[in-house]
């Protein structure tokens, strides 16, 4: 999904309070934010914040970049955490409380839909991608302490990561060793292959201590394992139609 839908779908769809925890620096995410409304078709925005295509000979503006009503107020009960490496973030997860209730009475807006606190986390696979965690343990340890964190705060737990990081990190080779012939030859093959856009069909080892750092080149041991199986032991992967509501995936 593009950045700008999510943040869109967040402002738009959140109660109070809400968390989005940022797994980046705030310089990257607004470098990374201001390219992705540069690339992204402008819209008029609605009065309850909804895009809408502009009428003809009129100019055109993003409208994550109108100062409306509903943005102004929504984007107040939205709290940001940056976390750029994945102790900040564990540790983040490990100790989070959710932000105080708001105690002034909060605006109604007509957009449709069932608001919910939302605790939000923005690209985790990528703090992982550089480390020896980027296998199905150490993704399952970031992911178990998301959704303890999302229990404990009584808060729906929202996963995404977004396609313009994954641009950015262009993987393209990945190096096996190790295991049966069998299961060798077949994530040789795997790994092989050209990399999807779909972060969560990426494969990683089983164990951290099945993959190495070596001069900007990772080294994999052993059998592979997709990263969508092993998140979905905790989460529910969903897509979001054009009136902005999320859908289960099949097949996934």
């Amino acid at each position: 999904m593009p950045l700008t839908a999510f943040v869109a779908y967040i402002l738009q769809h959140h109660a109070a309070p809400t968390t989005l925890i940022i797994c980046s620096t705030r310089e990257s995410f607004l470098s990374d934010l201001s390219a992705a409304i540069r690339e992204t078709p402008p819209t008029n925005p609605t009065a309850d914040g909804s895009p809408s295509p502009p009428p003809l000979g009129t100019p055109t503006i993003h409208p994550l970049l109108v100062p409306t009503i509903h943005l102004i107020s929504t984007s107040r009960s939205v709290a940001l955490a940056f976390t750029p490496t994945l102790p900040h973030l564990r540790a983040y997860l490990a100790t989070y409380t959710p932000p105080p209730r708001p105690t002034e009475p909060q605006p109604q807006f007509s957009k449709p839909g069932i608001r919910i606190r939302i605790l939000a986390v923005l690209n985790p696979l990528a703090l992982h991608r550089s480390t020896t965690d980027f296998s199905a343990q150490g993704l399952s340890r970031t992911f178990v302490a998301a959704v303890e964190a999302a229990e404990r705060a009584n808060m729906q737990l929202v996963v995404e990561e977004t396609e313009a990081r994954r641009d950015e990190e262009g993987d393209n080779e990945v190096h096996v060793r190790g295991g049966d012939d069998n299961s060798q030859g077949r994530d040789e093959e795997r790994a092989g292959e050209e990399p999807s856009r779909d972060p969560w069909r990426q494969h990683v080892p089983f164990l951290n201590g099945s993959i190495r750092v070596s001069g900007g080149e990772r080294l994999w041991a052993g059998r592979l394992v997709e990263v969508g199986k092993v998140v979905g032991k905790w989460c529910r992967f969903v897509g979001m139609d054009d009136d902005g509501i999320y859908q289960t995936k099949a097949g996934t």
